[in-house]
C-alpha cells in the first residue's frame, strides 16, 4: 500500500509488531544480561528497513527503528560484554509464501521471481530467494562465540539483492 493511501491503524499494527515486538523482548531480558555482563541480541530486520522499499514504507520506517535501536543498545550495553546485531533479512521462500514462491525456485522456474530479478537487475546476486536454514546460519552465527568482537552490526542476508545499496 502507498503510504498515501495508508491510515493511522495500519500504521499502528505495523508499527506494534515490528518495532514494539522487539523493544518488548530486548526489555525483558536486558537487566539479566547486565547482571550476568555477558549475552547476545540478535533482531531480524527487513532489506526493506535498510534501504526503503516502494509500497512498504511503514513497514520499512518500522524496521530501520530496529536497526537504529540496535546500534544505539550496542553503543549502551558493550561494557557489559553483550553484543547487539541485526540481520536484515532479503526475499526468503518459506512454508508460508508457498505457492507463490519456494525454496526450490528458479528464474526459469518461477514467474515471480523472475520478475523479482528483473525489477531489480542490480541485486540479483545468488539468483535465488533465501531459505529459512539461510537466515538461522546467520543468527546462529551472530549468536555464537564466533563473533564475540561483532557488535552494532546488521549482517544483509538477502543473496547480494542489496549489495550496492
Amino acid at each position: 500500500t502507498l503510504f498515501i493511501d495508508s491510515d493511522e491503524v495500519a500504521w499502528k499494527q505495523q508499527i506494534d509488531l515490528n518495532t514494539y515486538g522487539v523493544l518488548n523482548c530486548v526489555h525483558a531480558v536486558i537487566k539479566s544480561m547486565v547482571e550476568r555482563k555477558s549475552g547476545k541480541i540478535v533482531s531480524t530486520i527487513s532489506e526493506a528497513g535498510r534501504i526503503g522499499e516502494f509500497n512498504l514504507a511503514v513497514y520499512s520506517g518500522a524496521k530501520a527503528g530496529i536497526l537504529g535501536f540496535s546500534k544505539a543498545l550496542a553503543r549502551e550495553v558493550g561494557k557489559y560484554a553483550i553484543n547487539v546485531n541485526c540481520v536484515a533479512i532479503g526475499a526468503t521462500a518459506h512454508e508460508g509464501t508457498k505457492p507463490r514462491l519456494n525454496p526450490e525456485d528458479t528464474p526459469e522456474t518461477s514467474d515471480l521471481l523472475a520478475k523479482m530479478l528483473k525489477n531489480y537487475p542490480v541485486g540479483r546476486g545468488l539468483g535465488r530467494v533465501g531459505r529459512p536454514i539461510d537466515i538461522a546460519n546467520a543468527v546462529a552465527f551472530l549468536a555464537s562465540d564466533k563473533a564475540c568482537f561483532v557488535t552494532g552490526q546488521c549482517l544483509s542476508v538477502s543473496g547480494g539483492f542489496s549489495m550496492v545499496s
